[in-house]
């Protein structure tokens, strides 16, 4: 189907499947909450204080004061005091765009010994590494000969030609048995919690989202498997809590 790909064992076809661009994605979908009221704000310094059954969250030039709060802030979920005990293991990811001068032989994306997604003609990104250990947050020239290499192993004569254009790098948010963590704060029951994406935020995200109002405005349990109970029930054991 496709030569130019090396692939030992074969693989699966899935003609309707799509690569989505996440910065364009998240902007369209801000766009959106925005034409249905939804109020959102930039705040990098702020406080967070509890008075009588109110959260307030002010810094220089604003105050919201809201009696519910949910916190979705992946790995830095655990910078933040009420959530700290969480076990929650942060995880660097590199991705690199890549440019070729032809366009490419073929129209679609690949996932295997990493991923490729084609974005034009002659762009398509590769990624990602999954570094345990780091020591800060930026793109670097190990995930730039990491992600060249994956390359190379996987379109072989087309890494030949491609040059990289583009590198960035985050922090996922891991958890023991790679499910997300959802539900109230142990002692805090107006603090809420979603976090521990890892690497499939885009397949979690929307889904524990759903999952997550319900929870909170009609009263539906969460599962077990993804409750944060699972985890401060083991506490309790230990005496942690």
């Amino acid at each position: 189907m496709s030569p130019e790909v090396y692939c030992v064992y074969g693989g699966l076809w899935h003609p309707n499947s799509i690569a989505v661009a996440i910065p364009e994605y998240l902007e369209a979908y801000h766009a959106y909450l925005k034409q249905q009221d939804v109020s959102s704000y930039i705040i990098e310094d702020y406080i967070l204080k509890q008075q009588d059954n109110f959260w307030i969250i002010q810094n220089h030039d604003l105050e919201l004061v809201t009696k519910n709060i949910v916190f979705a802030t992946g790995a830095d979920t655990l910078d933040i005091s009420y959530w700290a005990k969480l076990p929650i293991h942060p995880v660097k990811g590199q991705v690199a765009m890549f440019k070729v001068p032809d366009p490419l032989p073929f129209s679609f994306s690949l996932s295997g010994n990493g991923y490729i997604g084609r974005i034009e003609v002659q762009k398509f990104i590769v990624g990602s590494t999954y570094e345990h250990d780091f020591t800060h947050r930026e793109p670097d020239e190990y995930g730039r000969k990491y992600l060249t290499r994956k390359l190379k192993q996987s379109l072989p004569g087309i890494a030949e030609k491609a040059q990289i254009i583009g590198q960035w790098a985050e922090v996922r948010a891991s958890t023991p048995n790679r499910l997300p963590i959802l539900g109230t704060h142990h002692s805090y029951p107006s603090l809420h919690i979603i976090t521990g994406m890892g690497s499939k935020g885009l397949l979690y995200s929307k889904y524990t989202a759903d999952l997550m109002a319900d929870y909170l405005l009609e009263g539906v349990p969460l599962k077990k498997e993804i409750d944060v109970e699972r985890i401060y029930r083991r506490f309790r054991k230990q005496n942690l809590i």
